[in-house]
C-alpha cells in the first residue's frame, strides 16, 4: 500500500506479508508538516521474531531507534533515545541467552546535569553489577560495584557530595559469611572523620573504630575483640573543648574479668583511676580520685576472696585539713576494724579499733583535742 497527500504533506508505504502467519511487516510514514518520520520492520517466523523501529521528529528534536530480536527467547533488545530540546540521551542494551543475561544502560541529561551508567551481568547468578551516577547541580557522584560468585559477595561503594562536603567509602566482603567490612566517612563542613573496620570469621569478631570531630574537638578510638565471647575492649576518648580524657580497657575470659579505667578533667581538675579484677569473684578493686580544685584525694582498695573481705580507705582534704584512714577486715565475720581521723583546723585526732572474734569483742578508742589539751582513751 502507498498513500500520498500533498496538502497534508503525508507519505505512507506499507507492506504486509503473511504466509500462514510466518508474517512480515514493513511500514514507512513521513509527515513533512509535523517533520516526523517513522519506519518499522517486523518479522515473525513462528515467533523467532525480529523488530526494528526508527522514529524521528525534527520539530521536537527527538530520535528513537529500537531493535528487538528473539530466537526462541534467547532475546536481544537495544534502544536509543535522543531529545535535543530536553537535552536527554538514553541507550539501553539487553541480552539474555537462557538467563545468562547482560544489561547496559547509559542516561545523560544535560539540562539537569545528570549522568547514569549501569552494567548488570548474570551468568546463572554469578552476578556482576556496576553503577555510576553523577549530578553536577547537586554536586554528587556515586559509584558502586557488586560481585557475587555464588554468594561469596564483594561490594564497594563511593559517594561524594561537594556541596555538603561529604565523602563516604564502603567495602564489604563475604566469603560464606566470614565477612569483612571497612568504612570511611568524611565531612569537611562539620569537620568530622570516621573510619571503621569490622571482621567476623564465623563470629570470632574484630572491630576497630576511629572518630574525629574538629569542630567539637573530640577524638575517639575503639578496638573490640570477641573470640566466642572471651572479649577484649580498649577505648580512648579525648575532648579538647571540655578538656577531658577517658581511657578504658575491659577483658573478660569467660567472666574472669579485668577492667582498668582512667578519667581526667582539666577544667574540673579531677583525675580518676580504677582497676577491677575478678577471677570467679575472688575480686579485687582499687580506685583513686583526686581533685586539685577542691584539694581532695580519695583511695579505696577492696579485696574479697570468697567474702573473707579486706578494705582500706584513705581520704584527704587539704582545704578542710582533714585526713581519714580506715581499714576493715572480715575473715568470715571474725571482724577487725581500725579508723583514724585527723582534723588540723579543729586540732582533733580520733583513733578507733574494733575487734570481734565471734563476739568476744574488743573496742579501743582514743580522742585527742590539742586546743583543749584533752585526751580520752576508752577500752
Amino acid at each position: 500500500m502507498t498513500y500520498y497527500n500533498k496538502h497534508l504533506q503525508i507519505y505512507l508505504t506499507m507492506t504486509c506479508y503473511n504466509k500462514q502467519l510466518q508474517t512480515c511487516l514493513t511500514m514507512t510514514c513521513y509527515n513533512k508538516h509535523l517533520q516526523t518520520c517513522l519506519t518499522i520492520t517486523y518479522y515473525n517466523k513462528h515467533l523467532q521474531t525480529c523488530l526494528t523501529m526508527t522514529y524521528y521528529n525534527i520539530h521536537l528534536q527527538t530520535c528513537l531507534t529500537m531493535t528487538c530480536y528473539n530466537k526462541q527467547l534467547q532475546t536481544c533488545l537495544t534502544i536509543t533515545y535522543y531529545n535535543k530540546h530536553l537535552q536527554i540521551y538514553l541507550t539501553i542494551t539487553y541480552y539474555k541467552k537462557h538467563l545468562q543475561i547482560c544489561l547496559t544502560m547509559t542516561y545523560y541529561n544535560k539540562h539537569l546535569q545528570t549522568c547514569l551508567t549501569m552494567t548488570c551481568y548474570i551468568e546463572h547468578l554469578q552476578t556482576c553489577l556496576t553503577i555510576t551516577y553523577y549530578n553536577k547541580h547537586l554536586q554528587t557522584c556515586l559509584t558502586m560495584t557488586y560481585y557475587n560468585k555464588h554468594l561469596q559477595i564483594y561490594l564497594t561503594m563511593t559517594c561524594y557530595n561537594k556541596h555538603l562536603q561529604t565523602c563516604l567509602t564502603i567495602t564489604y566482603y563475604n566469603k560464606h559469611l566470614q565477612i569483612c567490612l571497612t568504612m570511611t566517612y568524611y565531612n569537611i563542613h562539620l569537620q568530622t572523620c570516621l573510619t571503621m573496620t569490622y571482621y567476623n570469621k564465623h563470629l570470632q569478631i574484630y572491630l576497630t573504630m576511629t572518630y574525629y570531630n574538629k569542630h567539637l574537638q573530640i577524638y575517639l578510638t575503639m578496638t573490640y575483640y570477641n573470640k566466642h565471647l572471651q572479649i577484649y575492649l580498649t577505648m580512648t576518648c579525648y575532648n579538647k573543648q571540655l578538656q577531658t580524657c577517658l581511657t578504658m580497657t575491659c577483658y573478660n575470659k569467660h567472666l574472669q574479668t579485668c577492667l582498668t579505667m582512667t578519667y581526667y578533667n582539666k577544667h574540673l581538675q579531677t583525675c580518676l583511676t580504677m582497676t577491677y579484677y575478678n577471677i570467679h569473684l575472688q575480686t579485687c578493686l582499687t580506685m583513686t580520685c583526686y581533685n586539685k580544685q577542691l584539694q581532695t584525694c580519695l583511695t579505696i582498695t577492696y579485696y574479697n576472696k570468697h567474702l573473707q573481705i579486706y578494705l582500706t580507705i584513705t581520704y584527704y582534704n587539704k582545704h578542710l585539713q582533714i585526713c581519714l584512714t580506715m581499714t576493715c577486715y572480715n575473715e568470715h565475720l571474725q571482724i577487725y576494724f581500725t579508723m583514724t581521723c585527723y582534723n588540723k583546723q579543729l586540732q582533733t585526732c580520733l583513733t578507733m579499733t574494733y575487734y570481734n572474734k565471734h563476739l568476744q569483742t574488743c573496742l579501743t578508742m582514743t580522742c585527742y583535742i590539742e586546743h583543749l589539751q584533752t585526751c580520752l582513751t576508752m577500752k
